[in-house]
């Protein structure tokens, strides 16, 4: 059984980075205010954000994407709290989730959601803890609390066999 919550688990982050997987599919990104940095290969989005890739839509109030020679390293995302969903084809479900600060690092494949973090797969599957981050190379979950806010993880399975 415990594999099986971690391969759940694993695949539904895993899908959450969907904007790496698809190059072909354009990445549109909607926001009151740009400054973009050329020559740094940097740009910070402000104001209602909204970054939409195919089913994959990110929300939040800050963007700070890093970019050297036109290819995307980093992308910082800040809310109160950012949120984003996903569609998964093979599951024929909506991944939701929300932090108040959601980085993706395309050259480590890992997503990190910091400080109010909860991912949900369907009605009856999630995860939320201060820290969660997922490393789609490696294929391993690490989550934690805070402890100076007694904070623990918490994870919540259907108990259901899925297909």
């Amino acid at each position: 059984m415990q594999k099986k919550n971690i391969l759940f688990i694993s695949i539904f982050l895993f899908s959450t980075t969907s904007f790496t997987k698809e190059k072909s599919i354009p990445i549109e990104i909607v926001a009151d205010k740009l400054v973009a940095q050329e020559k740094k290969g940097a740009s910070v989005y402000t104001g209602n954000i909204k970054i939409t890739q195919d089913k994959l839509k990110i929300k939040g109030d800050k963007a700070s994407i890093e970019h050297p020679n036109n290819k995307i390293k980093q992308i910082v995302i800040i809310g109160k709290p950012a949120t984003f969903i996903n569609f998964i084809e093979e599951d024929n479900t909506w991944v939701k989730g929300h932090a108040n600060k959601i980085t993706y690092n395309s050259a480590k494949k890992t997503i990190l959601f910091e400080e109010n973090a909860t991912i949900a797969q369907g009605e009856s599957n999630s995860i939320s803890g201060s820290k969660i981050l997922y490393d789609s190379i490696k294929q391993t979950l690490q989550a934690r609390g805070n402890k100076q806010r007694q904070e623990q993880i918490k994870v919540i399975f259907s108990g259901e066999e899925q297909p």
